[in-house]
């Protein structure tokens, strides 16, 4: 267990003859107090000294802290600041509406780790219970479900070490920045479905808890983080436990009939149904079937605002972070996490044995065998440059009287519908763009990885070394061809209970179009199966059944270099195709090297060596230009055979950044840097005599430092700097500088 430092200002102050000693609030910025040098830059500039206490705003008459809390806030004035709640308990009978610049701070647990039970802030905030009323049309839903929630778009707000009941949290948007919820404790939070009850053929008092909800939703422009929080842990508490306010709903009606089983009474169908029927209407007699549930929906969801990765002039880290923070969710999803820079790592998830399902999620008809969703799942992501390592997931299905599970139970997801963005109507949404630079490593889980029917090119997407516990497999598939994965390396997962690539998700599938796909040193479980398209480089896989390859022996390069959506290639790179065969001639000519500021393509020199096709660089000349290259049909065949390959085309991004070696020496051309992923330090190398001028900028254009450089090389020290996404201006060029 990691020491805990709690730092307090101690007054020493005279009132008469006594003396008495006052203890002030922290004033440290706690998520740099329990991560040190990890901890995001931004968290430093959120307002931890200027403080108030809000016991010194509380009326003696007043029972309930909501104007104490409005009366700190015009304390601080527009400038902001922190309000300290000492420990003890704080009742609140409305919404907490959080200015800009305002952070809600409790005192420091003992225990700071959320993923461990003993997890318990001593500063709790209570809100109103819902107290259900089975006549005609119940407690009204004003009276309970309260929120902590901001006006417009914020900066610099927060909520730090809270045990909270009752209050959902969601903070931020679009265009809000450094947002952090830290050390936070909650239970108790739904919403009622707005469709229930409907009026139609329902008791004006039947609520549903809406599917949707979330726990704590947090979305901003960039800057913003979720950690060390423990959410639905209710009586799995040791030191605060919490009663769950879920209740049964005895008498409910929902549309649909049980049937009885056959030879069966009738009357004894929902003791023991033999299948539902869609017509007609029953009244639940069993209430804990159909009950209002607190556990029922998603649980922590942070968002970057979305952009679009291809049309911004710099490379961009929104900052979103998720870091050790515990889960229990019994429907819908654990964790969603998306954005540019996204970060999600040791997060847990927890589930319930034994789960049963009558009703359908919606909560106005009965369910059918499987053929709904409950959305069992440990974490969804979207968007690029995306971190999801070292988490743990426990998945649970429903299950149905009928035998069957419900179709869902996924650890770690991407769909269709989730890439960044869905207004395709607007360039800068980020809709339909790309999947790039995603790292999925060193997860447990007791469900599959699914990379599901995106319909956006994927680059650079690495599934390495996680555990699926013999309970699931790793998908990576399309619908259809019409889109790349390019750069896919599924390497060194375990306990497996497959392998799926490609572009159908039956056996039969055929190549899918993209080359560089690796499927290296995994481990499955007796009778999995590893299916693959023939451009794949399979080694080294054990404890499946034979490898199966898909059937379209098409001519398609196994690895072009630079790969589709490279970035940073150096300007006198080798641009080659390589092949499973050897290769020969058929017509080079029409091969082509275009740049984005190009009209024209520009054809090349291209030649054979064995199973490569080499293409002579032409000179990269434009730091940050697209550059595509297009192989025709025809254009070659396999040595001794019919068969030609059909037109490939690739795309690649020039710049002046290099990757680590291992050898720092000299390079050959100036205004270059080394190593990038950088670490403590980067040496800037330049052959010619003039002094060339860096500066490092922060992605939102905050210069950081600048100095002259000569020639030779130069190191530029990094050690004050987090992790993180920074521009480096040598002279007038820009390089992507990613510091680990």
């Amino acid at each position: 267990m990691k020491s805990v430092v709690k730092l307090l200002f101690i007054s020493i102050v005279f009132i008469g003859n006594s003396l008495q000693v006052v203890f002030a609030v922290p004033t440290d910025n706690p998520f740099r107090a329990k991560y040190t040098s990890t901890t995001p830059a931004w968290t430093d500039s959120l307002n931890w000294s200027a403080m108030v206490s809000i016991s010194d705003f509380k009326q003696t008459t007043e029972t309930e802290f909501d104007s104490a809390l409005v009366r700190a806030f015009s304390n601080l004035g527009g400038m902001g600041g922190t309000v300290y709640f000492p420990a003890g308990t704080y009742n609140f009978s409305g919404d907490i509406v959080l200015p800009t610049n305002v952070i809600l701070r409790g005192e420091t647990p003992n225990q700071t780790d959320a993923r461990l039970s003993d997890f318990a802030p001593p500063t709790r905030l209570i809100f109103p219970k819902y107290i259900p009323n089975f006549l005609s049309n119940g407690t009204p839903n004003s009276t309970a479900f309260k929120d902590f929630r901001n006006e417009g778009d914020v900066q610099n707000c927060g909520l730090i070490y809270l045990d909270i009941n009752r209050g959902r949290i969601s903070l931020g948007g679009s265009g809000s920045e450094r947002i952090l919820v830290f050390g936070i404790r909650q239970n108790n939070i739904a919403q009622p479905d707005a469709g229930v009850p409907d009026m139609t053929y329902m008791n004006g008092w039947e609520r549903f808890s809406y599917r949707h909800t979330r726990n704590i939703s947090v979305n901003a422009k960039r800057a913003a983080a979720v950690v060390c929080s423990r959410i639905n842990d209710l009586q799995n508490n040791t030191i605060n436990p919490i009663d769950d306010d879920t209740y049964s709903q005895p008498g409910y009606i929902v549309k649909g009939t049980f049937l009885p089983k056959k030879g069966a009474d009738a009357s004894t169908a929902e003791d023991f149904p033999g299948g539902v029927s869609s017509s007609g209407y029953t009244p639940m007699k069993y209430g804990d079937r159909i009950k209002f549930n607190y556990l029922d929906h998603y649980g922590i969801g942070i968002s970057g605002a979305k952009m679009n990765p291809i049309v911004n002039p710099v490379p961009i880290n929104q900052e979103i972070l998720l870091l050790d923070n515990w889960v229990l969710t019994t429907m819908r999803v654990s964790y969603f996490i998306e954005g540019i820079g996204a970060i999600a790592r040791g997060n847990v998830k927890r589930d319930i044995q034994g789960k049963m399902a009558w009703i359908h999620p919606a909560g106005k008809a009965l369910n059918t065998n499987n053929s709904a969703t409950f959305e069992n799942r440990g974490l969804n992501f979207a968007g690029e440059n995306i971190i999801i390592e070292d988490n743990d997931f426990e998945v649970i299905r429903h299950n149905f009287y009928s035998g069957y599970a419900s179709v869902d139970g996924e650890g770690i997801l991407i769909q269709w519908q989730d890439p960044w963005g869905f207004d395709t109507n607007n360039p800068l949404s980020g809709a339909s763009t790309r999947m790039y630079d995603v790292t999925i490593s060193n997860n447990k889980m007791n469900a599959y990885i699914g990379i599901y029917d995106i319909t956006v090119p994927i680059s650079n997407l690495h599934i390495n070394n996680n555990d699926l516990q013999g309970k699931g497999n790793v998908l990576v598939f399309q619908k259809s061809p019409t889109y790349r994965i390019d750069n896919l390396y599924i390497e060194g997962n375990k306990n497996l209970t497959g392998i799926f690539v490609g572009y159908k998700v039956s056996t039969g599938v055929y190549a899918m179009k993209g080359s560089n796909i690796f499927i290296r040193n995994n481990t499955g479980v007796s009778g999995g199966n590893v299916y693959f398209p023939p451009q794949s480089i399979v080694e080294n896989n054990t404890n499946f059944g034979t490898p199966s390859l898909y059937p379209d022996k098409s001519l398609i390069p196994i690895m072009e270099s630079p790969y589709q959506g490279a970035y940073s290639v150096p300007f006198d790179a080798p641009i080659e195709l390589t092949f499973r065969d050897n290769i020969e001639a058929v017509n080079l000519s029409n091969i082509t090297m275009k740049a984005e500021s190009e009209i024209i393509s520009t054809p090349v020199t291209a030649s054979i060596s064995g199973n490569k096709l080499i293409i002579t660089n032409p000179g990269l000349k434009k730091n940050r230009e697209q550059y595509t290259i297009s192989v025709p049909q025809g254009s070659i065949r396999i040595v001794g055979n019919s068969l030609q390959n059909d037109s490939i085309g690739w795309r690649f991004r020039a710049g002046n950044t290099f990757t680590y070696t291992g050898v720092e020496n000299m390079l050959a051309n100036s205004n270059l840097f080394y190593p990038n992923p950088a670490t403590d330090k980067i040496t800037i190398n330049s052959i010619i005599t003039e002094p060339l001028k860096v500066t490092l900028y922060s992605l939102d254009g905050i210069q950081i430092c600048q100095k002259e450089i000569r020639k030779g090389n130069n190191v530029f020290p990094l050690n004050n700097l987090s992790k993180g996404v920074y521009l480096l201006m040598i002279n007038n060029e820009s390089n992507k500088l990613i510091i680990r």
